[in-house]
């Protein structure tokens, strides 16, 4: 065979290689991007409603829910669950006079339990509000929560959970939210690859200005 043929045949294929791993490149950029702005929706979504409740930790019209009594002698809890994720609290929500218990929790429930071709890291956080549950299955990997019972302290000094003592959580000054949401499928970036899936994360540190002296 002609030498010349030869080179042109082997110059025309990595030509053809070289254009195929080209679209392959575009194509997994084009849907991490579009997975990626589908993420940062997720995240708005579940970041503007924590820090819609967080901060009204304890509120009611009159100042804190601490002045209501659930019974004779017996008044609520600003918080009354502390855990590193799960979080339960008392606050006249929606000001409408009524004081209301709102949970926010991570369950053991995987969103995608039926399908194993899905992410089976994440799982469905709920949002609560006097016994009436909002799930929430945009794909929560993390939902951590970290309680401070100083200003300003670093993670390391945070407090231990469960926080079971009455007395103990009443110290709570600072709360962190740590919050991890991934996509339900992964990324391939090339032919053997296993892919991996596409993570947002948010944190934020509260100062409730009811839980404050």
């Amino acid at each position: 065979m002609n030498l010349g043929l030869i080179t042109s045949y082997i110059i025309a294929g990595m030509l053809m290689l070289a254009i195929v791993t080209m679209n392959i490149n575009l194509s997994t950029s084009s849907s991490e991007l579009t997975v990626t702005q589908i993420q940062k929706q997720h995240v708005q979504t579940v970041t503007d409603m924590l820090t819609y409740d967080i901060p009204k930790i304890g509120f009611a019209q009159n100042g804190k829910v601490t002045a209501y009594e659930v019974s004779p002698g017996v008044n609520y809890e600003m918080i009354e669950v502390a855990e590193d994720e799960k979080l339960v609290f008392n606050s006249d929500i929606d000001n409408d006079g009524d004081i209301d218990e709102i949970t926010w929790e991570l369950t053991d429930t995987k969103v995608y339990d039926s399908d194993p071709s899905k992410n089976q890291n994440v799982k469905v956080l709920i949002r609560s509000q006097n016994g009436v549950d909002t799930e929430i299955r945009s794909g929560v990997k993390k939902f951590t929560i970290n309680y401070y019972d100083e200003y300003g302290e670093t993670k390391a000094n945070r407090m231990s959970t469960p926080i079971t003592d009455p007395l103990v959580r009443a110290n709570i000054k600072q709360i962190d939210v740590e919050l991890i949401i991934e996509s339900k499928e992964k990324i391939r970036y090339s032919v053997n690859s296993d892919g991996r899936y596409v993570a947002s994360a948010w944190e934020k540190r509260f100062t409730p200005r009811n839980l404050q002296d």
